[in-house]
């Protein structure tokens, strides 16, 4: 992996300040690729979609991260009779992951709204919410492989692979 020189850091920061004050409408997934949704109040809708491994904390507590994709609901596999050979875990709503999205943010009582954005030259996001949750992504991938892109209304995607800023 390369890190990101000083220009495509700029023009990454100048992408996503767009989130800045923006609620999170919705978490998303379509088998392992997912979606962190942003909806505005004039109804754009700002998507992030994420390849590589993300988490998504409160506080000191780690609530859902990619990994839970991947792993059954409701602490299944602890039971003696678990059969990992028969779980599947693509479908919507059958893993930990879709519990913890219901739970934290499809169910939550309070919005999260985007405080503040950090990138880092290795392609490292972090979201902060002004409810003390941080959504972070980390660039896992030494190689020329997609790691995340930003999706806005009426302009190409911006897309980060370990190299940098890809052409769409």
């Amino acid at each position: 992996m390369k890190a990101m020189n000083d220009n495509n850091l700029k023009v990454v920061q100048e992408h996503l300040k767009v989130l800045l004050e923006q609620p999170l409408s919705a978490i998303e997934r379509n088998e392992s690729l997912i979606s962190v949704n942003f909806t505005a109040l004039d109804n754009r809708v700002f998507s992030l979609q994420i390849i590589c491994s993300m988490r998504l904390t409160h506080k000191r507590d780690i609530i859902l991260a990619k990994n839970d994709i991947v792993a059954p609901k409701n602490n299944a596999s602890k039971s003696l009779n678990f059969d990992w050979d028969a779980f599947d875990w693509r479908p919507l709503g059958n893993n930990h992951f879709d519990d913890m999205v219901e739970k934290h943010i499809t169910n939550s009582p309070f919005p999260y709204i985007v405080e503040k954005i950090a990138l880092n030259k290795f392609y490292d996001l972090k979201i902060f919410f002004k409810n003390d949750f941080t959504l972070e992504l980390f660039a896992e991938a030494s190689e020329n492989s997609e790691l995340w892109r930003f999706l806005t209304p009426n302009h190409p995607p911006l897309i980060i692979n370990a190299t940098g800023i890809a052409k769409p």
